[in-house]
Parts: C-alpha cells; sequence; structure tokens
C-alpha cells in the first residue's frame, strides 16, 4: 500500500483551479444566455411579422396574384399535386 500526501501549497493551487474553472463556467454561462435570448427575440420577431403578412387562399384555384405572397392554405394531401 502506497500512501500519498498532498502539500498545502497543492492543495490550494487545486482550490484555486476549481475556484477559476468556476467562475470562468459561471460568466460564460451569461454569455450564452444572451445569445440564446437574441435568438429567441429574432425568431419571434420574424415570427410576429408573418403572421401580419400571412392570406388565407383556398386550395383551388391557384392565383397568379398570390405568388410571392406568404400563403396559408387547408385542404386534402390529394389536391397537393397542383402546386408543383
Amino acid at each position: 500500500v502506497t500512501e500519498t500526501r498532498t502539500g498545502y501549497m497543492e492543495k490550494m493551487g487545486n482550490a484555486c483551479c476549481g475556484v477559476i474553472t468556476g467562475l470562468t463556467l459561471f460568466f460564460v454561462s451569461f454569455v450564452i444566455l444572451w445569445w440564446n435570448e437574441g435568438r429567441t427575440l429574432y425568431t419571434q420577431r420574424a415570427l410576429d411579422e408573418g403572421m401580419q403578412k400571412v392570406v388565407d387562399v383556398p386550395c383551388k384555384p391557384v392565383k397568379k396574384e398570390d405568388n410571392d405572397r406568404l400563403v396559408h392554405i387547408s385542404c386534402a394531401l390529394q389536391h397537393l399535386q397542383t402546386f408543383h
């Protein structure tokens, strides 16, 4: 059986490394949270803009004036071929 002893300075060094690592992770978490909230805000604004611009259209007939518009359709899947 071998016994190893750690000295006082080694213990302090390990403790300091743990504190530095913990503080670094703490501050990095704020950066990640800020980035994630920014992405959420951007997505929400894009969805709000889409909700304002969406137009309900019937499945048939397909009208030329609906090209380049954000449209919402609701019909049976068998009629989906007409949109290709």
